[in-house]
């Protein structure tokens, strides 16, 4: 398949490792199905998987991409993940849309066809809109975090959340409650 004629998705991942392996294993999937791809992640990670030795240049049909994350080589990135979020929001999206608008004046990258964007960085989504073309939100949660998220709400219409008891009267809660449910499927 001529480059040009292929479907191009620019993933964004959230600059952290349980947000980078599974974005990189969707893109790699999609690159299974004919995509091409360009992989978004700031200098700061760029460095940090050169230094470790980890080859992303060796992936046929990949394009690597940085953006700088705003913040100085040394800082505590991952002990400050506020900071961290704070300063991709703020400082991201302008060097994300240079990057797009490069890609789209490039004669051997195929024509933008969606940007997929880890759900936290979901100032991606103006950019897609403004250039004309799908931009999808990729959570990257376990399944045991997506749970969490999933039963917020119906932790806090139970009252557990806010925690306003003590640890053993929550406890004591839980335990009933999968009690209960352990019932139903007998």
């Amino acid at each position: 398949m001529a480059i040009t004629n292929r479907p191009h998705a620019v993933m964004l991942a959230f600059p952290a490792q349980g947000h980078i392996k599974p974005m990189m294993h969707f893109s790699k999937i999609l690159s299974a199905r004919g995509f091409y791809i360009t992989f978004v992640n700031t200098e700061y990670i760029k460095e940090k998987m050169f230094k470790s030795g980890s080859s992303s240049h060796s992936m046929a049909d990949f394009r690597f991409e940085t953006i700088p994350d705003g913040l100085p080589p040394h800082h505590g990135r991952m002990n400050q993940l506020a900071e961290l979020c704070e300063s991709i929001t703020n400082n991201c999206p302008p060097h994300f849309e240079e990057l797009i608008d490069r890609l789209r004046e490039m004669a051997d990258v195929p024509p933008l066809t969606c940007i997929v964007y880890n759900g936290i960085m979901s100032w991606a989504q103006k950019t897609a809109e403004r250039v004309g073309v799908p931009g999808v939100s990729f959570r990257t949660p376990s399944a045991c975090g997506f749970n969490i998220y999933f039963s917020g709400p119906l932790l806090i219409e139970k009252g557990y959340f806010p925690l306003k008891a003590a640890f053993s009267e929550i406890q004591i809660r839980v335990s009933m409650a999968t009690t209960n449910r352990l019932s139903i499927l007998r």
